[in-house]
């Protein structure tokens, strides 16, 4: 399969590590969630490993969907706003 997230890059910004993030596309029920994840576990590292804090995740997802299969689901998750 082809990789949704295709750049990550992280900055200082305010004495804080930020990741700034380029997401091809992704799924908003699974692949988002488990990208955000992952993310925050790179940060997490980076963050240990220079001892500067974690601050802001920026994601830019160039294309966001929900697969239909995931619908039943996601109206038990979000009840009658759906």
């Amino acid at each position: 399969e082809i990789p949704g997230i295709v750049g990550i890059w992280f900055k200082l910004v305010e004495n804080k590590i930020t990741a700034t993030v380029i997401i091809r596309n992704n799924d908003c029920f699974v692949g988002f969630p488990a990208n955000l994840y992952q993310i925050h576990i790179l940060q997490k590292y980076i963050s240990e490993k220079t001892g500067f804090e974690t601050g802001r995740i920026v994601i830019y997802s160039l294309g966001m969907h929900i697969y239909m299969d995931h619908l039943d689901d996601i109206k038990l998750l979000i009840g009658n706003h759906f």
